[in-house]
């Protein structure tokens, strides 16, 4: 092969790699667009934000926040306040969002990216619709994706997309409330007493906020603690008391009640009612002198609280949870 072949042969093969290469680019460009926002305008729009309704597959998969006066509240839990640091969370991740990649538009392909509407019948994506004065945004939330990244499609389009940002949206509508009950310090609670419906009793008490131990009246006879500081716990409960869920208070029997005495003077009793779904407690302070007790009066009358159950158990705890087993030494379980 002559000099003038080769050379042609050299032009020819970097003609077809250049268009090899415009050709990738060009295809990367249909799907990859990083500066497209996913909506340009709701940023300017989220403090006009009055109602965002979340769907998720089955019959009880609907949960509507909305904006009243001068707060948000969550209607199918009786209007009990919401989160608005969980609700500006949400919507600053959805609209700060910017589209990395679109991906399927075949219905088939939607459950790969858990993009199905969740009124399908295998609908396993979330719809987050987000209303304002004159607007209306309709998003399903899907997979997760490299960690940081989710799948969506907006409810009206076919498109399923890669955005840059994972919205973190609760698994549960606890996740949307107002979650703080009471927060109290353990040094603060100078006695608690734990009495249940068959009369068995539990009191403890100390002396000073400096005091790490609690002194454990009416051990019962030939019985010793489990070990020192077994019932620490019991004073620790009113710290950073939270709830799962909420409801309005329900008559309610057998429950086991725990009394709060701080030394400051505010009283608190806690009611304890153990169901089937978790236990659920009803607040009330003696509200005799202390503007404490009649602030937390006002935040919790007519509620009652699910809360985790190892809280739940510390406010029930019987004789057996803090002893050790009869002639064994051995700690209970």
């Amino acid at each position: 092969m002559n000099n003038n072949a080769l050379k042609l042969l050299a032009m020819a093969v970097v003609v077809l790699i250049t268009i090899l290469i415009a050709l990738e680019f060009s295809g990367r460009n249909e799907s990859a667009v990083p500066h497209d926002v996913l909506y340009p305008e709701l940023k300017s729009r989220i403090n006009d934000v009055t109602s965002i309704a979340i769907t998720r597959h089955g019959d009880d998969g609907k949960l509507t926040i909305s904006r009243e006066t001068d707060k948000w509240v969550v209607s199918e839990r009786d209007s009990y306040s919401a989160s608005v640091g969980k609700i500006r969370e949400v919507l600053l991740a959805i609209a700060d969002a910017r589209i990395l990649e679109r991906k399927t538009s075949n219905p088939e392909r939607y459950r790969v990216l858990g993009i199905q509407a969740p009124d399908t019948d295998d609908g396993s994506g979330i719809e987050i619709a987000i209303t304002g004065d004159g607007f209306d945004y309709a998003l399903i939330i899907g997979n997760s994706a490299q960690s940081d990244y989710r799948y969506v499609r907006i409810a009206d389009q076919a498109q399923g997309l890669l955005i840059d940002h994972d919205p973190d949206l609760p698994d549960s509508s606890g996740g949307w409330l107002l979650p703080d009950i009471v927060d109290i310090d353990a040094a603060m609670v100078r006695a608690v007493t734990i009495n249940h419906p068959d009369g068995e009793s539990i009191h403890i008490a100390k002396d000073t906020e400096e005091d790490s131990a609690y002194t454990v009246n009416d051990i019962p006879a030939g019985r010793e603690l489990s070990y020192p500081g077994v019932v620490n716990g019991m004073a620790g409960v009113l710290k950073d008391l939270t709830l799962e869920d909420v409801r309005k208070s329900e008559p309610g029997e057998q429950a086991v009640i725990a009394a709060f005495e701080t030394f400051d003077g505010l009283q608190l009793s806690i009611q304890s009612y153990k169901t089937d779904d978790g236990t659920w407690i009803e607040l009330l302070a003696d509200e005799t002198g202390n503007e404490q007790a009649t602030a937390i009066n006002e935040r919790v009358a007519g509620w009652q609280y699910k809360i985790v159950d190892y809280k739940a158990n510390l406010l029930m705890r019987r004789w057996e949870d803090i002893l050790r087993t009869p002639d064994s030494g051995t700690v209970p379980n």
